[in-house]
Order: C-alpha cells, then structure tokens, then sequence
C-alpha cells in the first residue's frame, strides 16, 4: 500500500512547505491535527483511510496574537484567502481549507478570543502538543499528532458541537484500527485482563484497552482535562445510549449499544 507521500503528498506538499515556511518567519511551531492526520497516522502504519479529505487543521503555538496576525499575513501573500472564520484560510491553488489554530500563551481558560464576540475552544491543544511525533518528508521534518491525541481532540470537538458527525466518523475509524496500528506494541505489553477478552471481537477490545492506557499517558498530566474527558465517557456509558453511541449503532459502526457500550468502556477503564 502506498505511504501518504506517494499517495497525497501532491494535493499536501504545497500547503505543508508553505505553513512550514510561515511559521519558521515568525518563529512558532506547528503541527497537523484533524482528519489528515488521522490518514497519515493509518498510511504510515499501511492501513487504508477510511475518510477522505482535502481540509487540513495545523494546531500553531503562538505567544501573541500579534504573532499569529504575521503568520495568516503571510499565507495570504502566498496565495492564501481568508475567510469569514478568523482561523480559517483557503488555498486558491486547489480550493483546500486550512485551519490555523492557536493555542498556547494567547487562551485562556482552554479558549482564544480573536474578537469581543468570537472565542475559539483550543482544549487539549497544548497537552497533545508534548506528544507529536516527528516524520521527515521529503526532507523536511513535521510534527504529527498521535492517534490517541487525535482521538481525544474528536472527542472534545463533537462534544462542544455535537453538528460534527464527521468527528465521530474518525473516533469509530481510529476504535476500529487502534489494535492494528499498535499490533507489535501490544505482544511487548499485553493487558492485565486478556483472558477476559471477546474471542469474537478480540482485536477491537484489545484495541480499545490500548488505547485507554495511551490516553491516560497524556490525560495524567492534566487533571482538568481528565475530568473534562472523564464526564464525556460517563455520560456515554449511563443507563441510556448517548449521541456517540447512537450514532456508532445508527451508522453500522456497532450492531448494538451493548457493543459500543464494551469498547467504550474498555477504554474508560484503562484510561482511569
């Protein structure tokens, strides 16, 4: 299967060079979050996309919204549009939107106020950041999210907007493939309770417990995102189905509730 550079690396080489350059002008760091990452992350590993896109959301730490005024100025001058969203850029050369998040130094309470009347929610920006990975492409190095970041930033998203379906379309692709893409990590450390695993369903669980236990390796050193994330697996895992399980069973991602409900909480469980 071909890599993300053989495959997208036509419509993304532009885009990637030219954020990259912006952002070395004015001297902040980047990297790629959202749907594209999620594809790289599964090419990467020579698992197939489940999703395709031409968006790209790139999370930019900045100390001064100053600073983060240069860098859309100089996109614009590279052949960037803006929108009416102040974070939001699109690339005339091939009509692809590109988000430009900041975090860092310029939000507070989780939030960026580019105006009296428009805040942005960055949460869990600035903790995923510690966590990417570097990939050299083509000679240039980027910073990618992990699966398990990307993960829990689709979760935070669909919870704050819940019109974003296409946020739970990516947890159910990273739930689905999570095994396969840790398939030499899990033979090093298996769980505690494999002997309690579905035989039927043994790569999904096994999957799930991995990915519980990667969370917990960045939500341990937050503790307010750990309740923030902690309340959405809660409300989820009650008594009646909630919207993502809903939705898990509705679009055929599970056969049942009680399905969703095992995974789920299997990643509850090892996330705690």
């Amino acid at each position: 299967m071909p890599t993300f550079e053989e495959l997208d690396w036509g419509i993304a080489e532009d885009i990637f060079q030219k954020v990259d350059g912006a952002c070395r002008k004015v001297g902040v760091d980047f990297y790629l979050i959202g749907a594209q990452a999620v594809n790289f992350n599964f090419m990467n590993s020579k698992i197939l996309p489940m999703r395709a896109t031409k968006d790209f959301d790139f999370a930019v730490l900045v100390p001064h919204m100053d600073d983060y005024e240069k860098l859309m100025s100089l996109l614009v001058q590279e052949g960037f549009k803006r929108t009416n969203e102040p974070y939001r850029l699109v690339y005339l050369k091939n009509d692809c939107i590109v988000d430009l998040l900041p975090f860092g130094a310029v939000e507070k309470n989780g939030k960026v106020s580019f105006s009296a009347s428009f805040q942005l929610s960055v949460v869990g920006l600035r903790e995923i950041k510690e966590w990417a990975n570097e990939h050299t492409i083509q000679g240039t190095t980027y910073s990618i999210s992990p699966t398990e970041g990307l993960f829990l930033l689709k979760l935070l998203s669909f919870d704050e907007r819940p019109e974003r379906t296409k946020d739970l379309d990516d947890i159910m692709a990273i739930l689905s493939r999570y095994f396969d893409l840790n398939f030499d990590r899990y033979f090093e450390s298996p769980p505690e309770m494999i002997d309690d695993l579905s035989v039927k369903n043994f790569d999904l669980e096994a999957g799930a417990c991995m990915l519980g236990k990667d969370l917990k390796e960045i939500l341990v050193h937050s503790p307010a995102l750990l309740q923030i994330v902690s309340e959405i697996f809660e409300n989820e895992l009650s008594d009646q189905p909630g919207k993502i399980g809903k939705y898990s069973v509705e679009k055929n991602y599970f056969d049942t509730w009680e399905g969703f409900k095992r995974v789920f909480s299997l990643v509850h469980q090892h996330m705690k």
